[in-house]
């Protein structure tokens, strides 16, 4: 067997072992090649299914396309299955907020002002395509197809890139592309944008009619059912389709680029009062037989055909958190009285991921400045598509290159905020709510020297990948693991529900090994959707996730174990893992000039110099858990950034909890060098740190700073600022009397100019010095 095995090395082999396991990001030309087969294998296949639909529909008289009042598509033919016909149509029925992308913006908390710029998204829509002109595209928006634009098309795009002219309306990626289709056809020209564009991210907010729709055309005002007469449920329901496998056929194969779908908008359709007449189809054939709601008494199962796709992105409806402030528990998030639920025909676990899907205001296409609101997963989807944007944005500015679709999907899920009842996934919300802010951080984080959260690699039949991780105690541990999975060879053909079945091709398995105990994956039970996850062997599903709430201070050791025969092995996966905290405990970094961006994390003590000099442009930023010393010979130059920061706890696994944001530094800038040694030398602003004897803070400050400080006895104290060269520059507290124990004062510092000075504490028994660095107001 083969293994992979590593163990606790310096910052600087780690850094270069980190790079071994991200994986160049280019497609061969090989994929190129086999995308560009399969782009004509389904572009034939199109050609041919529309030759059927025609015949089809001329020979049955029924519509190729169903417009509502004010003319727009709302339904197409899209192929004939099985003697039946199976029409399409989109998933229609405060977002950036509840899912953390304002912190990620310009003017969010984590500095980061990504846009999307740089990047190009993909949509797809049934029943015409985007208006190009609408002012908040400004010559973005490029339409491949030559159909007519459609309100529900522009309403999309609008939530993936709308610039903001109307700041209500901005999207979420407002400087990105986007290259535009309408569904027909979908499948062999997403293979040919993979190959060639290439886009790596695109949005599907449609899907196949399915059991209940309520048609409001003022002509027919009537229910209509879609499944098989005479069943009573319909089969799509969960089904893993033939559309499902072609699109888990061109995720395969292209592995940089991620498809997001909605979910469908299908629970709570519960159809007439019994004995109600009704229509079958697009049909004019009425019946009056009873059959089943959408999903059941209970709502489960109801997202149907290419949903239920393996290497997708399968996106809910939540309801916007309430008051506008954003995540804040697993209660502030609830479920839309639409969404689908899950789980699949096999029991796997869908939706993925759920977003902000009710109420979402954007661009229509009526005119160039008009605007609406809608709700559905179909909003949903593209508020998920347009963060994808944002994050790739992150990742090329502090990775490079472009993260797998697998990354990116495992990223989302490894981050997402826990809703729902209980700790875990479900069948409803999935495995929560996206958090891009969260997971910005995490990628952020991974860049820094010593710290790694996310691996991308491979492993053989029959073999293990192990990965070593450390916790310091304080963060929970969570590992996503997610591989793009071959697509079955298997599909439903039009039976409820099959026993038995499972489309998982390649079944890798991860576990993480502590000192005495093994930590199984999450698991759900589809006979009890209701139930709450527990944990074992997952035999189901594509992405597996391992959490421990509260784990014991150690090494622990991530297993990916490959099954004894691989389909088109070796398989590829993606690591995500947050709380990792596998740093050296202490570093030096000396006789170094530094003209780039750099972060360096260690558990204790990090020390620079000497000859350790940062330079325009230089950013520096250093995380310890116990002290940073600047020895003789630092010099960090103007125009150039240094920062430092006590964490508690030091190394890299405090960075990747939830997102607060006292965890998160403001870098500094001057011309300054140290030659004391000093404990703390810069505190952490807005949070209370454990010294021995005193402390100030903030650290850098400009107007006024405080300083902490215990005696251990009543008695006076003087405290006084000098400069670099022992001068006194400002008495600050002269023989003061204080009693024993632990106190604060703070004081105005307005008089003095940016640079370095040393606040000197003298007690009736000790004296001490911190270094304050002050910078412009």
């Amino acid at each position: 067997m083969k293994h992979i095995r590593t163990g606790r090395i310096g910052l600087g082999m780690l850094f270069l072992f980190m790079s071994s396991l991200i994986l160049n990001a280019q497609m061969t030309e090989g994929q190129k090649k086999v995308l560009m087969d399969l782009s004509d294998q389904y572009k034939k296949l199109e050609l041919a299914r529309r030759a059927e639909v025609e015949a089809y529909a001329l020979r049955y008289n029924i519509p190729l396309q169903v417009r509502d009042s004010g003319g727009q598509i709302t339904a197409i033919l899209d192929h004939i299955d099985r003697g039946h016909p199976v029409y399409i149509g989109p998933d229609n029925a405060i977002s950036q907020t509840s899912l953390s992308v304002d912190a990620v913006k310009t003017g969010g908390e984590l500095g980061l002002s990504l846009t999307g710029a740089g990047q190009t998204l993909g949509i797809w829509e049934a029943g015409g395509t985007v208006r190009s002109s609408h002012q908040e595209f400004g010559g973005r928006v490029v339409n491949l197809d030559g159909t007519a634009s459609s309100d529900h098309a522009t309403h999309v795009a609008g939530t993936m890139i709308a610039a903001g002219v109307d700041p209500a309306a901005e999207g979420f990626s407002e400087a990105a592309n986007l290259r535009c289709y309408d569904a027909s056809g979908d499948i062999g020209e997403m293979a040919f944008e993979a190959a060639n564009t290439p886009i790596r991210v695109s949005n599907h907010s449609y899907g196949a009619f399915a059991g209940w729709d309520f048609d409001n055309d003022p002509t027919v005002n009537m229910w209509r059912w879609y499944g098989i007469d005479p069943a009573v449920t319909d089969w799509k329901f969960g089904a893993y389709d033939s559309d499902a496998q072609s699109m888990d056929n061109v995720a395969f194969n292209a592995p940089f680029y991620l498809i997001v779908k909605s979910a469908g908008n299908d629970r709570n359709d519960n159809g007439p009062p019994a004995g109600t007449t009704y229509l079958l189809g697009f049909g004019s054939t009425t019946s009056t037989a009873a059959r089943n709601p959408d999903g059941g008494a209970a709502g489960y199962d109801c997202i149907p055909t290419d949903g239920n796709a393996k290497n997708i992105l399968t996106v809910g409806a939540a309801n916007p958190v309430p008051g506008g402030n954003g995540y804040t528990g697993p209660t502030s998030v609830t479920m839309s009285s639409f969404s689908g639920w899950g789980p699949t025909d096999d029991g796997r676990i869908k939706p993925d991921v759920v977003a902000d899907g009710v109420g979402l205001y954007s661009s229509s296409n009526a005119a160039d400045t008009a605007y609406t609101t809608k709700s559905g997963t179909s909003m949903a989807a593209p508020s998920t598509s347009g963060s994808v944007g944002l994050l790739l944005e992150h990742w090329q500015n502090v990775l490079g290159g472009v993260p797998r679709a697998a990354t990116m999907k495992a990223l989302l899920i490894n981050e997402a905020d826990e809703v729902g009842p209980n700790n875990g996934p479900d069948y409803s919300f999935g495995w929560g709510q996206i958090n891009v802010a969260d997971a910005a951080q995490l990628v952020t984080i991974h860049d820094y020297t010593g710290c790694q959260h996310i691996v991308e690699a491979s492993v053989d039949a029959g073999d293990v990948f192990t990965f070593p991780i450390s916790s310091s105690g304080s963060q929970p541990l969570k590992i996503s693991l997610v591989w793009s999975d071959p697509a079955s060879g298997t599909v439903n053909s039009g039976t409820v529900n099959p026993a038995g079945v499972n489309y998982l091709v390649n079944d890798l398995d991860l576990r993480l090994d502590g000192s005495s105990s093994t930590f199984f994956p999450w698991i759900l039970n589809p006979a009890s959707p209701a139930a709450a996850a527990t944990t074992g062997n997952n035999n189901r599903d594509n992405v597996e996730q391992v959490l421990v709430l509260s784990p014991a201070a150690g090494d622990y050791t991530i297993r990916v174990v490959a099954p004894a025969s691989l389909t088109s092995g070796p398989q590829q996966f993606s690591l995500i893992i947050s709380g990792n905290d596998a740093t050296v405990e202490n570093a030096s970094f000396g006789f170094m000039t530094v003209n780039d961006d750099r972060t360096y994390a260690v558990r204790n003590d990090l020390t620079f110099g000497p000859a350790y000099q940062v330079v325009n442009p230089g950013d520096v930023k250093a995380y310890a858990g116990h002290s940073i010393t600047m020895q003789p010979g630092f010099r960090a130059v103007s125009g150039s950034k240094f920062l430092a920061r006590i964490m508690p706890g030091g190394g890299c696994g405090i960075f990747t909890g939830d997102l607060k944001s006292d965890n998160y530094p403001t870098s500094l800038t001057g011309d300054f060098s140290e030659s004391r040694t000093a404990e703390n030398v810069f505190g952490q602003t807005g949070a209370r740190q454990v010294v021995d004897y005193f402390r100030i803070s903030p650290n850098p400050a400009s107007d006024v700073f405080s300083v902490q400080f215990s005696t251990a006895q009543d008695g006076p104290v003087s405290l006084w600022l000098t400069d670099q060269q022992g001068r006194v520059v400002q008495q600050l507290q002269s023989q003061a009397e204080y009693s024993a124990g632990e106190h604060a004062e703070t004081f105005s510092i307005r008089s003095l100019a940016p640079g370095t000075y040393y606040c000197i504490l003298q007690t009736a028994d000790r004296r001490a010095a911190q270094p304050l660095m002050l910078i412009p107001r």
